[in-house]
């Protein structure tokens, strides 16, 4: 049995291991039983108790996949940034660690070869979901990625959007264009492990998503210029700003050809570079909470 197999195989609740709760208020450091590092950011217990609440999963970018102290760091980090920022709303924050090693530098991509990012993913949200049975927890999530968890986060879609309420999709260095004869990371085709393209195009389109990109995007830094032999200037553009822009049109585009309800949204930041600032974390919130004009 392979890796993808053996995941996808395992139960729940041996991920992870029950001696981690009860949770305390605050941001949690939790390992599974193979050793991948998720933080989990618990708000007032009260507030859980009396109404339903959501999960809220934050993908975080490629600087922290680093399988060390300061990779876990910054994991730890944006738990307690997001945690802190929806104080006022019933969510709990799952932030989980995508290690270079246990990924193979490969997790914005899903790592299809190997142990798959997205099927972990929904494992440590089931296990930690079988692990607070006290809380009257939504089947839905919500999903927020930034740079090479906004790689992550819209191909986690195309395979599990139906998992998802709404997700917000922050400045990603390049696309899985919505293309289903293109090759799949670029595209959605792959003739072994993608035998439903066009299903794959419809969680896209219609997912309730919000892409945020900042005016200021424009620097081509170190985010790829080509994959393998495609040039991805040619083929999405040469900023991150100009990519958003151009995979949502096509993205839309696409829901028209094939019939396809769209549901997304696009919003350039002003006076925003490729970083997490206020604007973008109310901007965020605010779709997430479904209050937009708040």
């Amino acid at each position: 049995m392979n890796a993808k197999q053996n995941e996808a195989s395992s139960s729940l609740h041996a991920l992870i291991d029950s001696r981690y709760f009860p949770l305390s208020i605050g941001t949690n450091d939790l390992y599974t039983q193979d050793g991948q590092f998720v933080c989990v950011h618990l708000p007032d217990t009260n507030r859980l108790q009396a109404k339903k609440a959501r999960f809220l999963i934050v993908v975080h970018g490629y600087g922290a996949r680093k399988n060390n102290s300061k990779g876990r760091q910054s994991v730890r980090n944006l738990a307690a940034y997001w945690g802190k920022n929806i104080c006022s709303f019933n969510w709990l924050v799952i932030a989980p660690h995508f290690d270079e090693k246990r990924f193979n530098k490969d997790y914005q991509r899903l790592n299809l070869s190997g142990l798959r990012a997205d099927i972990r993913l929904n494992r440590l949200i089931g296990s930690i979901k079988e692990n607070l049975q006290d809380y009257r927890l939504n089947r839905k999530c919500l999903m927020l990625g930034f740079s090479g968890g906004g790689q992550f986060l819209h191909r986690y879609l195309a395979f599990h959007g139906h998992r998802v309420l709404r997700s917000v999709i922050g400045a990603p260095g390049w696309f899985m264009w919505p293309n289903i004869w293109l090759p799949y990371p670029l595209g959605l085709f792959d003739s072994d492990g993608m035998k439903r393209p066009k299903e794959r195009l419809r969680r896209l389109c219609r997912q309730e998503m919000l892409l945020l990109v900042g005016d200021r995007d424009i620097n081509q830094g170190a985010f790829r210029r080509t994959y393998r032999t495609v040039d991805l200037s040619t083929l999405q553009g040469r900023s991150r700003r100009e990519r958003a822009i151009n995979w949502f049109s096509s993205l839309k585009q696409a829901s028209i050809n094939e019939n396809i309800e769209f549901k997304g949204e696009i919003q350039i930041l002003k006076n925003t570079f490729h970083r997490v600032n206020n604007n973008l974390t109310k901007t965020a919130i605010s779709f997430l909470s479904g209050e937009k004009n708040m």
